[in-house]
């Protein structure tokens, strides 16, 4: 079985045993993503918060929980700095990026319902791949699951003392299987 069929496979289970595969609703691939700019950012920066709204090439999430009926299940992510712009919406993403060494020794997290199914060390998120205009997806073989209607919290946790440098802009991107439920 190919990878992404085994993915797929694990989602379902994951979305069953959770109880959030209910008839009338089907699996879809897709990818959310964020972009944001975190120059000058220190301590804890919050990628997303309830004030994230939603805007082509900058971010599809509106707000920062998921939409009714919607849930997610992470297969893969990565964090890609931009190559060229400087605001979000005019930001260029080509692959093969290295994130500014300030960034290499933050954290990266997810946390919704008190749960923390996202928490990895930055650098993890961001391999740029040889010979390629791309940066590879970090795979993640736990599943984690996003859920509807709960708040979800993104955020950066900076080393003290380190500060992100001016001009640093971001993209964090999820490789996922959504469960939309259609009643």
């Amino acid at each position: 079985m190919n990878t992404r069929l085994q993915k797929r496979s694990g989602a379902v289970a994951q979305l069953k045993e959770r109880g959030l595969l209910n008839t009338g609703g089907r699996i879809n691939d897709t990818n959310k993503y964020i972009t944001v700019d975190v120059s000058g950012a220190s301590g804890t920066f919050y990628v997303m918060d309830s004030n994230t709204k939603k805007l082509v090439g900058v971010t599809n999430f509106d707000g920062n929980k998921l939409n009714a009926g919607r849930h997610i299940v992470i297969d893969a992510l990565k964090i890609e700095k931009a190559t060229a712009g400087t605001t979000p919406a005019g930001a260029s993403f080509i692959g093969d990026t290295t994130l500014p060494k300030e960034l290499s020794n933050c954290e990266f997290r997810v946390v919704q319902k008190g749960l923390v199914p996202i928490d990895f060390p930055v650098n993890e998120l961001n391999q740029p791949t040889a010979n390629q205009k791309s940066t590879a997806y970090r795979d993640v073989s736990t599943l984690p699951v996003l859920v509807a209607n709960e708040e979800i919290s993104m955020e950066i946790q900076f080393p003290v003392g380190v500060t992100a440098p001016a001009g640093t802009i971001i993209k964090v991107s999820f490789d996922c299987h959504q469960i939309k439920i259609e009643n």
